[in-house]
């Protein structure tokens, strides 16, 4: 009976050491996670607490396995019946298993569940649903961050205004799909053209705007010229030929975020005015 518990012992202790080892790991892969979610400090105190436990069922084989080693038959025999399995250690170990158990579950299902539902509310509040481009109250924080910097670092920054030409005419002729369509075509047109550090909104309807850190004008220039090319040669489905206008402005050290749109959106209304399908830049 005395050799049955110490196998069911053993097959305990191996699980408690396991289990506890496979939580401590899970807690330092995740633990830029936990970090983000304000869990880490109270993760890593339960997880301690466990370390010290699980160092305890360590003992236990110890004693199991390596003491008897040392002693005479007699001193292993008395050692043997106070290691047997009794009631009050099985009930103590399993709330153990159950708190490891737990923290596992937590760390590897809620936790990350948290984060996505997180990062997926941020992503509604932040982005347009169509386009996946920023929406307009997130640019708002950008810009005010950009000139900010700029004025710190005293680096370059520039604004691009596109509009695509006669949208409500494909609204009209081919529907509100195919101009969904050409939307998320343009976006995607603009993402190609431009860098990971720049940034794309959608201002309003079939207005975009692109911010530009570290950019000069005759830079913001080339590259409204490139979007302009690239969109006007692009084949959209059944619908001909789509172009835009596009106005581009520097950042000045005085302006305000209003400022600066406000020059970069009338400089769009010249080339607007000018035949369409053209570049403008405001001074």
């Amino acid at each position: 009976m005395i050799f049955e518990s110490i196998y069911l012992m053993t097959v305990i202790d191996v699980i408690i050491i396991s289990l506890t080892s496979i939580a401590f790991w899970n807690f330092f892969s995740n633990r830029q996670a936990l970090k983000h979610l304000k869990v880490f400090s109270g993760v890593a105190l339960v997880l301690t607490g466990l370390v010290v436990i699980s160092s305890l069922y360590i003992a236990d084989l110890i004693s199991m396995y390596v003491l008897p080693l040392f002693l005479s038959g007699k001193d292993v025999y008395r050692v043997m019946r106070t290691l047997h399995l009794n009631y009050s250690w099985l009930l103590s170990t399993a709330g153990i298993a159950i708190i490891v158990a737990s923290l596992l579950y937590l760390n590897r299902i809620i936790f990350p569940r948290i984060i996505r539902l997180e990062e997926e509310l941020t992503k509604r509040a932040t982005t347009d649903s169509l386009t996946q481009a920023y929406n307009r109250s997130e640019y708002d924080e950008i810009v005010q961050r950009e000139m900010h910097r700029c004025k710190r670092y005293n680096t370059l920054l520039s604004l691009l205004v596109l509009d695509i030409d006669h949208f409500k005419k494909i609204n009209d002729a081919h529907g509100h799909l195919a101009g969904d369509n050409v939307l998320k075509e343009v976006v995607n047109i603009i993402r190609e053209n431009i860098r990971g550090s720049d940034y794309l909104t959608r201002w309003g309807g079939e207005e975009f705007i692109v911010l530009l850190p570290e950019t000069g004008v005759e830079k913001a220039e080339a590259l409204a010229d490139r979007i302009k090319d690239s969109i006007e040669n692009h084949q959209f489905n059944g619908l001909g030929k789509v172009t835009v206008s596009l106005g581009v402005t520097q950042y000045r050290e005085d302006d305000s975020g209003e400022e600066l749109m406000k020059r970069a959106d009338e400089a769009m209304y010249r080339a607007k005015a000018g035949g369409r399908n053209r570049v403008e830049v405001g001074i």
